[in-house]
């Protein structure tokens, strides 16, 4: 019975102990249980460069517990436990300023192991400080003792703020910010100063520079008198009144065609300065009412080294489209070069000029100083004889190169004019032709024989200048009228500045002149109607681009009534993506046929048309009757632009002329137009005896 108890008892007591968890692997270890000192074997980092900015130190270790904390040359720093192995801690900028040796070390808990051993932790030499800016970075002359505080990254204690390049006294506030006194002496006068931070050594060394501005105050304006400007004054003098003005104040003019800085400012006194200059306020717009507000310009003053003003605003009052006129000389002009200097200036009759002339007038227009207008005789057969009955018809872009003609025989002059040193005038028959149009270069030009044929033949020519040894001029046949009316039996043509291209009617021909090798001439038409359909109904005065990607024309809607002036991109040469497009530049009124009477003179890049027109239509206030007018096709323009008409043949004040003008040509880069106009009161110097003499006139375009 007793050893039945005992088992009993024995039993009882084995029960209670695994009801307390004793025996079984969950039980939690006692502190005793793990009273290993922390070990540490290795810091990520090792060594950082003194002036460092905060970082995270690992260390690795043993024996790392829950509430181990990492301790740096004895002082606790934030501690996050990762493992039994691995401890991070936060480590401040401020702790590592100077290059020294920190020793790292491990505490656990009170009972869970004590103190780690030390890991030395190395901070080497100074690093090359960086300035990221500095404040004020502009200091208003004469301002006294001014503290300038430079912020960046890697500063030490013992840094110094160099002021183009001499040294400050300098507080380190810590490794981002310093601060140094800036003396009245320092900033007397308009300036800039180049400032840096240089570290001592060990290591160290200069920042990188930045600027400081030393500046007058920056001006503050009042008023400008006067309060309102035309909006096509050429030129503008006015007075400035406001405070802080100084010697070299310059002004900025921001209008809607951009901000242009004026500096023939005359301060004379810190309150007052005058300015007299030459420039648009704003753009040149259609008017209806004459004095109505059509916009306003901004005004702002800048002192040497400071930031703009206020703005004041000015009222642009319209007052018509205007423009400066320049009287070039009297007669009229029939051809042009492109730069607008050589010009065929001839008797005229009425507003339009009689193409009777036989010489070149150099107008001296671009030319150097020293240039004296001249007259330059270019009717002289290849004998050195006048060649009488003959009027010069066309020129080349360079003037070089002019076209006589006399109804039936027609020669090539080289007036030398633009060619080299050695060159000899000289004249060339190059035959019986009718309609010659020369191409950009005197190789190759384009005209019509009818003959005893019903429509027009339609024929290339070869001079043979400048081609190759073994060239034999020669004529190729390109095209034939077709149709049932004078225009399409006779249609208009136009050649490329290569003469690879040919426009007739309404097709573009490739004959492959100067083309890469594999070329097939072909032929493709080009001008469409709204219904994608070829235009079948006349055609007239085609103009291309030296490329022939663009086209501007007169078309006929009504079979050779009427024209509508029309503009055709064909995308010939453009990138994938473009599409061919047409658009109509100015319809005509239906019950006036001569609307578009002359024709039309276009740029290069086809971005802009100058075109004569007795439409009164285009813009308002039209009422004199024929008149020059600027076209924005917009061709080749950046996003936003809009197609416009400007009309061109008006004064200064934007009043349109007394008479007629026609008969425009322009410039390669659109900027300048001349024309024959019988208008008296446009220019300065202008023939108004006889009643029907005309002049040739330049006018500066709106074009930028």
């Amino acid at each position: 019975m007793l050893n039945a108890f005992c088992r009993y008892a024995i039993c009882l007591w084995l029960l209670v102990l695994i009801g307390c968890g004793g025996g079984g692997p969950a039980t939690q270890p006692s502190a005793t249980m793990h009273s290993q000192s922390p070990l540490v074997s290795s810091l990520v980092p090792a060594t950082v460069v003194a002036g460092s900015p905060s970082f995270t130190l690992t260390v690795n270790g043993s024996g790392f517990v829950q509430g181990s904390v990492v301790q740096w040359n004895g002082s606790n720093r934030t501690t996050a436990f990762v493992s039994a192995s691995q401890l991070t801690a936060e480590i401040a900028a401020a702790d590592v300023i100077t290059n020294s040796t920190v020793q790292v070390t491990v505490v656990n808990p009170s009972g869970a192991g004590g103190a780690s051993n030390a890991m030395a932790f190395a901070i080497t030499g100074n690093s090359v400080p960086v300035i990221s800016s500095i404040s004020p970075a502009t200091v208003i002359v004469g301002t006294p003792n001014v503290t300038l505080t430079v912020s960046g990254s890697g500063f030490v204690a013992g840094a110094s703020v160099q002021l183009n390049g001499v040294n400050q006294v300098t507080s380190f506030v810590d490794s981002a910010t310093l601060q140094a006194t800036l003396t009245t002496a320092q900033l007397s006068s308009p300036t800039t100063l180049p400032v840096r931070v240089v570290n001592p050594s060990p290591g160290g060394g200069a920042s990188n520079t930045v600027i400081l501005t030393v500046a007058y105050p920056g001006p503050t304006l009042t008023s400008f008198s006067p309060a309102s400007l035309p909006a096509a004054s050429s030129s503008v003098a006015g007075t400035l009144t406001g405070t802080g003005f100084v010697p070299g104040m310059t002004l900025q003019w921001i209008s809607n065609t951009g901000t242009v800085t004026l500096s023939n400012v005359s301060v004379t006194s810190s309150t007052q300065a005058t300015l007299n200059f030459t420039f648009r306020p704003a753009n040149v717009v259609p008017l209806s009412i004459t004095g109505t507000v059509i916009g306003t310009v901004q005004l702002t003053a800048t002192n040497p080294q400071t930031g703009p003003s206020n703005a004041i605003t000015i009222n642009a009052v319209a007052s018509g489209e205007g423009f400066p006129q320049t009287f070039v000389t009297t007669g009229g002009a029939a051809a042009a070069s492109a730069d607008l200097r050589f010009l065929e200036v001839g008797p005229t009759t009425g507003y339009y000029p009689y193409t009777g002339s036989c010489s070149l007038y150099d107008s001296c227009f671009g030319a150097p100083s020293g240039c004296t207008p001249q007259t330059i005789p270019v009717c002289i057969a290849p004998d050195g004889t006048d060649l009488s009955g003959y009027f010069l018809d066309q020129i080349t872009q360079d003037a070089r190169y002019a076209l006589l003609d006399n109804g039936s025989n027609v020669y090539l002059r080289d007036t030398c004019l633009n060619g080299p040193v050695d060159c000899a005038p000289a004249t060339f028959l190059l035959g019986d032709y009718q309609n010659v149009k020369l191409s950009g270069v005197p190789r190759y030009f384009v005209y019509s024989v009818t003959g005893s044929h019903v429509a027009s033949q339609i024929f290339l020519g070869d001079t043979c200048i400048g081609a190759p040894a073994g060239c034999s001029p020669a004529s190729t046949f390109v095209a034939e009228g077709t149709g049932n009316d004078f225009y399409t039996l006779n249609p208009f043509f136009d050649i490329s500045s290569t003469g690879r291209f040919i426009i007739v009617g309404h097709d573009r021909y490739d004959l492959c002149n100067g083309a890469p090798s594999g070329c097939v001439p072909s032929q493709v038409t080009v001008l469409f109607d709204g219904s994608g359909n070829a235009l079948n109904f006349p055609v007239s005065d085609e103009v291309i681009s030296p490329d022939a990607r663009y086209i501007a024309y007169y078309f006929s809607p009504n079979d050779g009534g009427t024209r509508d002036l029309y503009f055709t991109d064909t995308c010939l040469g453009a990138g994938a993506g473009c599409t061919p497009t047409t658009s109509a530049i100015a319809l005509s009124d239906p019950m006036n046929i001569q609307e578009f009477p002359g024709p039309m003179s276009m740029t290069p890049d086809g971005r802009y048309v100058a075109f004569d027109s007795l439409l009164n239509t285009l813009v308002p206030l039209d009422t004199n009757g024929r008149n020059i007018f600027l076209a924005d096709t917009c061709a080749g323009a950046p996003a936003g632009c809009s197609p416009s008409i400007t009309r061109l043949s008006v004064n200064a004040d934007g009043v349109q002329g007394d008479g007629y003008s026609g008969q425009p040509h322009i410039s390669s880069d659109g900027r300048w137009v001349v024309y024959t106009s019988s208008s008296t009161d446009l220019a300065q110097g202008v023939t108004v005896s006889p009643s029907n003499s005309t002049n040739v006139l330049r006018v500066r375009t709106p074009v930028p």
